[in-house]
């Protein structure tokens, strides 16, 4: 992940954490902008239908803004030209750790207002859906972190029902024996993530998009995606 998207999901996490309301209101009162990672989701709507504010609100469900919260990238620098590039050594107790550990304490308070949310009926399954993914990712990031702070055993950790000494035993065997701190974040970034990750995804159903687009019909809402905006 580079620090341009880094930055953006940074942003729309603030957003979600201001006032429990992610949608920016533009011009027409029917219609509000929700920013995404590479543009927004621009939706529109009958105030008479949906209030502004709770619809604004579950647009973090939506496909085009609901994120895996996969750990930050500590291994790309963004140069004066801003494009990114590896960086040469990785420093994981230094500014790009603090980083990711704010960026995880902000992950972690949009998961408690996703965790908070109160839905219709339609959307019962995205919720859940939404909720179980971050859920995990989240605790692939806590594991990791933790690893890279130096607990040898951080990564023999269960997210979700994948158990790590069982699921990707020929990974966490290496944990307590890795030294160095780039090859402890390529052992964790890489090899366990890949195989955790890999596991989840054998496991875990599609997104409902059927329920997402039932509670758009439902509500009299139109989704319209804005890229690179």
């Amino acid at each position: 992940m580079s620090r341009s998207l880094k930055v953006g999901v940074a942003v729309v996490i603030i957003l979600v954490l201001a006032g429990g309301v992610l949608a920016v209101r533009r011009a027409g009162a029917d219609t509000i902008d929700v920013p995404m990672t590479l543009g927004a989701v621009r939706l529109h709507f009958d105030p008479r239908t949906i209030s502004a504010e709770y619809l604004g609100e579950l647009a973090v469900l939506s496909p085009h803004v609901s994120w895996t919260f996969a750990p930050p990238a500590l291994d790309e620098c963004v140069s004066s030209d801003g494009e990114a590039h590896e960086c040469e050594p990785i420093v994981l107790d230094g500014p790009d750790l603090f980083e990711a550990e704010v960026e995880l304490g902000r992950a972690e308070d949009l998961l408690a207002t996703i965790r908070r949310l109160r839905v219709p009926p339609q959307l019962d399954a995205v919720l859940a859906h939404v909720h179980r993914e971050a859920a995990f990712h989240l605790c692939l990031w806590r594991a990791e972190l933790a690893y890279y702070r130096g607990d040898d055993y951080a990564l023999w950790v269960a997210c979700d029902d994948i158990e790590a000494p069982a699921q990707c035993q020929e990974v966490v065997v290496q944990t307590p024996l890795t030294r160095g701190p780039d090859v402890r974040y390529r052992l964790a970034a890489y090899a366990w993530r890949g195989c955790m990750s890999h596991w989840f995804q054998r496991r875990f159903r599609p997104y409902p998009m059927d329920d997402w687009y039932e509670f758009l019909r439902t509500y009299g809402v139109e989704e319209e995606v804005l890229h690179g905006c």
